[in-house]
């Protein structure tokens, strides 16, 4: 069985990842852009009900860049992965992740039987 993936497949992943870093790097902007113009509306604000929601929504938003920026990390932890050819094996157990699984979630360092031992 082989331990890494050959050339083909990690340029495929590479490409994906890619993809998948646009996207998100795109949803970062949105969000702040949101949270800009939050800001800009939110000195006529005096209504208690509005500055609550408001309050609520910034804070979601700030969840959802919290978590995006997260997910950018791992993509380009995943992209350094390919350009050191180690990307796709488990660091549990050493063995080739499922490239299913890997297409499903591209970031990821484990296979399943990997995660199941770790619990």
């Amino acid at each position: 069985m082989s331990t890494k993936y050959s050339e083909k497949d990690l340029k495929e992943f590479q490409e994906l990842l890619t993809s998948k870093r646009e996207n998100t790097e795109l949803q970062i902007i949105d969000i702040d852009e949101q949270l800009k113009v939050m800001a800009d509306n939110g000195a006529d604000d005096s209504s208690l009900d509005d500055s609550s929601s408001q309050i609520q929504q910034k804070e979601y938003l700030h969840d959802q860049k919290y978590r995006h920026q997260k997910h950018l990390r791992d993509i380009e932890n995943a992209l350094i992965r390919i350009k050191n050819q180690t990307y796709g094996v488990c660091v549990v157990t050493g063995k080739l992740i499922d490239k299913k699984r890997l297409i499903a979630v591209p970031t990821t360092t484990k296979s399943i039987e990997g995660k199941n031992q770790q619990g």
